[in-house]
Parts: C-alpha cells; sequence; structure tokens
C-alpha cells in the first residue's frame, strides 16, 4: 500500500501540544492506520512536495495562518491541490486545510463575517450526506469540535454541502467521489478545545455559545469520521492497485 500523506499546515498551541501533541498526531490516533504507513510533510517548501501519485490518499491539517494572507506557500500548494480531482487519490481537508482545497477547486476564502467559533457545537447534516462515505449515519444533527475565524464563504463549482449550521454555512463539503474539506475538527479532544475556548477568551460572540453540542458524542464523532476515511483510503487503493 502506497503511505498516506500528512500535509502539515501549521501547529496547535504551544501549551497544547506539549500536553497533548499536534494535530498531526491526534489525526494519527484516530486514523486506526499503522504509523509506518503514514508520512508527515509541511508544504512550508511547497517545490519538494512529492507527486500526489506517490500516495494512498491526503490529509491537510489545521493552522494558525490564515489562506487571507495569501503567503508563496500557500499559493503553491494550492496550485499541488489542483492536481488530485484528476488523481482518484482521496483527499481530506481539516479546518485551514478545508479552506485551502475550498480555494484550489474554485472557491473563497474570508474571515468570519461574525467572528470566531469556537467550542462544542451542533452541525445539521444535508441530504447530499445521507450516503456520504464519511458523514451517514451520524444523525440529522450531530456534535463536533471547532475553532476557526475564517470560512470557505463560497464553495467550490460542483461541491456538494453536507453540513452546516446556523453560525457556519459551510461546515463540510464534498468534491466528487473523492475531496472532502471539514470546517470541523474530528481530530480535537475536549481538552484540545477547551484550551482554544480559553485562548479565544471571548466566547459570548461564538457559536459554541449560541450552539452547545454534546462534548461525549463530538469526541466519538471525531473519530469515526477519521476512521471512515481511513476505510475510504484503503478500500480505493485495493481497487487502484487490483486487488479487488
Amino acid at each position: 500500500m502506497r503511505p498516506l500523506l500528512i500535509l502539515k499546515t501549521g501547529s496547535t498551541l504551544s501549551h497544547t501540544a506539549a500536553r497533548l501533541g499536534d494535530f498531526e498526531d491526534w489525526i494519527i490516533r484516530d486514523l486506526d492506520l499503522p504509523a509506518s504507513s503514514i508520512i508527515v510533510v509541511c508544504p512550508f517548501w511547497p517545490d519538494r512536495l512529492p507527486a500526489p501519485e506517490n500516495f494512498s490518499g491526503v490529509i491537510l491539517t489545521g493552522s494558525h495562518a490564515m489562506l487571507t494572507r495569501n503567503l508563496p506557500w500557500m499559493r503553491q500548494t494550492a496550485h499541488w491541490l489542483t492536481l488530485i480531482p484528476g488523481s482518484s487519490i482521496p483527499a481530506l481537508g481539516i479546518c485551514f486545510g478545508h479552506h485551502l482545497l475550498a480555494f484550489a477547486l474554485g472557491g473563497e476564502v474570508r474571515a468570519h463575517p461574525r467572528g470566531p467559533e469556537v467550542g462544542t457545537v451542533r452541525v445539521e447534516t444535508t441530504p447530499a450526506a445521507r450516503h456520504d462515505p464519511l458523514l451517514h449515519d451520524l444523525g440529522p444533527i450531530f456534535s463536533v469540535h471547532a475553532a476557526h475565524t475564517q470560512s470557505a464563504i463560497r464553495l467550490p463549482p460542483k461541491a456538494d454541502l453536507l453540513a452546516k449550521n446556523a453560525w457556519e454555512p459551510h461546515h463540510a463539503f464534498r468534491y466528487g467521489d473523492y475531496i472532502w474539506g471539514l470546517q470541523f475538527h474530528p481530530e480535537f479532544s475536549r481538552g484540545a478545545v477547551l484550551d482554544y475556548m480559553a485562548w479565544q477568551q471571548e466566547t459570548t460572540i461564538n457559536g459554541a455559545d449560541r450552539c452547545p453540542g454534546d462534548p461525549a458524542a463530538a469526541e466519538a464523532n471525531g473519530p469515526t469520521i477519521l476512521r471512515r476515511f481511513a476505510s475510504f483510503v484503503v478500500n480505493t487503493e485495493r481497487t487502484w492497485s487490483g486487488q479487488d
């Protein structure tokens, strides 16, 4: 099996990382794949990014970076991501990774007009999620952890909206059959989201106060989504290699 690539686009809060590990550690923990089958690459030197076809799948982590800064590494990584739709390689973008994927595929990203959404929140699925490989059977409303100040205010053309809430209209989308963007953080633990809530220090203006979710359910839903993506990658790889 070709390795799965994690593009590490940033790090969590320093004190959170010291206690709990970093974004890629949480993702690897919940994928339930052998650590030897996963490669982590920082895309800050995009000319060194290997060809997508070398991998069975791609996950883009969250980041404290803002896509609207339009830094060279962001533009070049977005260009690299435009190769994904033609490769049939599964891809999953989380928070900043969701923004980067949306931008690369023709969407638009800006600062969220209503400010941060930080905490455990509820999201509502759309009919397109009913048979989605990642979000099916989570219910019409399910709980997740969130921490973001920017938003994909316009999804890529032909993308299917999968989940939303009153604060964030584009919490999840699927592009084609292999590419997903998640505004929420399936890899977050309750400890991580509490650190972000304390860091924001303005919880009265965030979506968590207006749409509180169930922390225990969020901690179950996140790993379920990541494991489903891992299974999708493995099954797609078997088909690609002729094992099925």
